[in-house]
């Protein structure tokens, strides 16, 4: 059975870049639909942090669910736009999370 990205709905070649979230949906990814270059997964490869690469959506999910400390925080996300709420080509998956004074 072929990997299919989820983004842009073609199938990811053996000779593709791509990343697998490691988070909640385990769904797979063109690295060009999540805006990370080559030279990015080959830095992520070699130190170890694709094992912890979770797409927008879930990282999204993770921060909604972390336990609240009675502080407001802002939650900013360049990443989460496409339809089916994983963010588009044009998209650089940045999650930022701010506390608000």
């Amino acid at each position: 059975m072929a990997i299919e990205c989820v983004v842009c709905s073609s199938s990811i070649g053996r000779c593709d870049g791509y990343l697998s979230c490691r988070s909640i949906c385990n769904r797979n990814f063109h690295c060009s639909c999540v805006n990370i270059s080559v030279k990015q997964l080959a830095r992520m490869k070699e130190d170890g942090s694709i094992q912890n690469w979770s797409c927008s959506s879930c990282s999204v999910n993770i921060i909604k669910n972390m336990p609240h400390d009675g502080q407001s925080y802002s939650i900013t996300c360049d990443g989460v736009g496409g339809s089916d709420g994983v963010g588009d080509a044009g998209s650089s998956n940045i999650l930022q999370l701010t506390r608000l004074e």
